[in-house]
């Protein structure tokens, strides 16, 4: 495990991997829509709805790399009309899925705390009528990384709770005369919707007026879900079988410390390491807590180990990347060490 402090607060839905999009246009394609005056667009999902531009650009090649990341931004606007370029009528503070920011009767937004649905941003008004804003650090098609709205709320939010929750899917498509950050509300045509719920990247081509989804990201499934994988390592770890453990894990596994020291690299790294550690007799691991997303599973965890000082128990937290029924990646935080206590 990694000696990694956990003291700071951390959103560990910010841990999640990244999800991108790739956008290709055939080479007619791209001459025809460059020519006219038209911009590559995307937008996010939010409470089941596309409200506003993420992000339009002029910039677009025949290949383009489109990326973010699960950490977003709460603020709020006094106005909402269609056409409209979102901007904050308040401060934004950087929040997470799980958490909830209070919006004070002057107007401010009060850093956020854990306390909420998971799946979810959720927004605390002690002010009044107001159109809550959510934004989403993403890594657009000229590569520049920023925070852009993904999604306004169309009635003003009254006192009391308000719950904004992003969903992992975008809407690409082709228009002329639009910005980022622009309010729409209807249809959008040469569309396309991609569904990251349970991938972490796919591949678009458009070609002759038409978007292609290519089956080997956008389409592929898991054949033994990422929580199972998870689960039978966990099993031969407690068993402390050396080849069935291994057999989870991809041939090219990386471990780091969080957020990103390298540890361990292949599975014979990984041999050495483990051997060592299965040969202690009383190891034993149990889950306090276990948070699945796609192919992503966090696990918080207990570990019966003989420390230093004899007997004791160890807290970590793992997340596990599972890719192609295998785990690629795990990265650990570092908890507390207690001589002497129990499971």
């Amino acid at each position: 495990m990694a000696s990694i402090d956990t003291s700071d607060r951390l959103s560990i839905w910010q841990l999640a991997p990244s999800k991108q999009v790739m956008i290709q246009i055939d080479g007619n394609d791209l001459a025809q829509l460059k020519s006219s005056g038209y911009k590559l667009c995307f937008a996010k999902k939010v409470n089941d709805a596309y409200n506003v531009v993420w992000q339009s650009s002029s910039a677009y090649l025949p290949a383009n790399k489109f990326s973010w990341t699960m950490q977003y931004q709460l603020s709020a606007s006094n106005m909402f009309f269609v056409g409209m370029q979102v901007t904050a009528s308040t401060n934004s503070v950087k929040i997470g899925l799980g958490e909830t920011s209070v919006l004070e009767p002057f107007g401010l937004f009060n850093p956020p705390h854990a306390d909420g649905l998971i799946s979810s941003i959720t927004m605390r008004n002690n002010y009044g009528p107001i159109h809550p804003v959510v934004s989403q650090f993403v890594t657009g098609v000229s590569g520049e990384s920023e925070s852009l709205p993904i999604y306004i709320a169309e009635r003003g939010v009254d006192l009391g709770e308000a719950r904004l929750t992003p969903v992992q899917k975008v809407l690409v498509w082709f228009e002329k005369n639009i910005e980022t950050s622009t309010v729409f509300n209807t249809a959008r045509s040469l569309s396309v919707e991609i569904d990251l719920t349970d991938l972490n990247s796919a591949t678009c081509l458009y070609k002759d007026g038409q978007w292609t989804v290519t089956p080997q990201s956008a389409l592929h499934v898991e054949t033994k879900s990422a929580e199972e994988v998870v689960q039978s390592q966990l099993d031969a770890y407690n068993a402390r079988n050396i080849d069935a453990f291994l057999a989870t894990y991809a041939n090219e596994v990386e471990l780091f410390g969080f957020p990103n020291t390298p540890l361990t690299k292949g599975k014979e790294a990984m041999r050495k390491r483990y051997t060592a550690r299965f040969s202690d007799t009383i190891l034993h691991c149990t889950i306090v807590k276990r948070i699945v997303m796609g192919n992503t599973v966090i696990d918080h965890e207990r570990v019966r180990v003989t420390l230093p000082e004899g007997a004791g128990v160890m807290e970590a937290i793992a997340i596990y990347e599972v890719h192609d029924g295998k785990i690629a990646k795990v990265t650990f935080i570092s908890g507390k060490k207690t001589p002497g206590e129990k499971l």
